[in-house]
């Protein structure tokens, strides 16, 4: 906004000049100073804005010529521009995004005045080329599709799992036998009761589903009391299940319980 009414209030000033000035050899036609901006202030790769200038003829003849739009010295594309006389006309291109270090800037070439129909003079002006406007455009992170996206719970869950192997090595390693051995038997049977309670409480959920569908398409009285009844089986088995499953939610749980049985037991000793 600011460079178009920069080039409106110049272009209002030059045209109070005496018309000696304006035909001089040398024109003030061209660009207003600086004036270069995007459709968007941000944007990044991939992101398909326009790039904006602004050229004012003060001249009593119609100025045309190609804009050129360069990124350093790649040039990103060219555009016609016919400006009438006392007027001033905005040229803008699309441009595709790309990451990376952008010094963008518009040219005039070839830059003419139409002196009498078919009859051009070659337009020599004082700004024929915008300061450039650099941006730095970082690459874009392209997120994995949700199929491909690790799981978290799945990801702790290993982890938990080596370090409970682990674990068991240093108390084998590290304690008498006498100790070391219950110790071990203890965690090897929690871990069978939880991988058993995982496949029990999975095959539960089969049947509880079945069930309820079996209930859904029965007329009988019954239906009104075993339909509610098998949601709720449902609902506690779901509850079972993931807890079974994952052994950062199993044994978390256990400590829970532990805890609070040990804190029973200590109130009621001391």
């Amino acid at each position: 906004m600011l460079p178009k009414l920069a080039g409106i209030f110049i272009l209002s000033f030059l045209s109070f000049l005496p018309s000696t000035t304006l035909n001089a050899q040398v024109t003030s036609a061209g660009f207003v100073p600086s004036n270069i901006w995007y459709s968007s202030d941000t944007f990044e790769e991939g992101d398909k804005i326009q790039i904006h200038t602004f050229v004012f003829n003060p001249d009593a003849r119609e100025l045309s010529g190609t804009m050129s739009f360069y990124d350093s010295a790649i040039l990103l594309g060219k555009k016609p521009f016919t400006v009438s006389p006392n007027s001033a006309e905005e040229v803008s291109i699309d441009w595709v995004v790309t990451a990376g270090e952008h010094k963008i800037f518009a040219k005039i070439e070839g830059a003419k005045f139409l002196v009498s129909k078919g009859n051009y003079e070659t337009a020599l002006l004082q700004e024929s080329e915008t300061v450039s406007l650099s941006r730095t455009v970082n690459k874009k992170i392209i997120l994995k599709p949700e199929e491909e996206s690790v799981n978290i719970v799945e990801e702790v869950e290993e982890k938990l799992t080596s370090t409970l192997d682990n674990i068991t090595k240093v108390v084998e390693e590290s304690t008498p036998s006498v100790i070391s051995t219950p110790v071990k038997a203890t965690l090897n049977t929690l871990e069978q009761a939880r991988k058993s309670l995982a496949t029990s409480s999975e095959q539960g959920k089969v049947a509880a589903k079945l069930k309820i569908q079996e209930v859904k398409a029965s007329n009988e009285s019954k239906s009104y009391v075993d339909k509610p009844f098998n949601y709720v089986k449902l609902f506690f088995l779901t509850i079972i299940a993931f807890f079974a499953k994952y052994s950062i939610a199993f044994y978390s749980l256990v400590l829970v319980i532990l805890f609070y049985i040990l804190r029973y037991l200590y109130r009621l000793v001391f």
